[in-house]
């Protein structure tokens, strides 16, 4: 399968997780849980990428299938 990469921007249209559900892509998304997990894990954003987006990163990566939006 392959994945869809972008930068979270608030959810605008058009972002990543739009087009990678309407793509059948998969990606990298954490919802809501993003901040509760920072706050209850006392993390940075800095932190939260390399906890969680690096291993679905690194995973794809493995696997050779990433996609970017242009």
């Amino acid at each position: 399968m392959e994945v869809m990469l972008g930068k979270w921007d608030g959810g605008k249209p058009g972002n990543y997780v739009e087009m990678g559900e309407a793509s059948g892509y998969e990606y990298f998304s954490l919802g809501t849980e993003w901040d509760p997990i920072m706050e209850a894990q006392d993390l940075t954003l800095s932190d939260m990428f390399d906890a969680r987006n690096a291993l679905f990163l690194d995973d794809a990566s493995r696997r050779k299938d990433l996609s970017s939006l242009p």
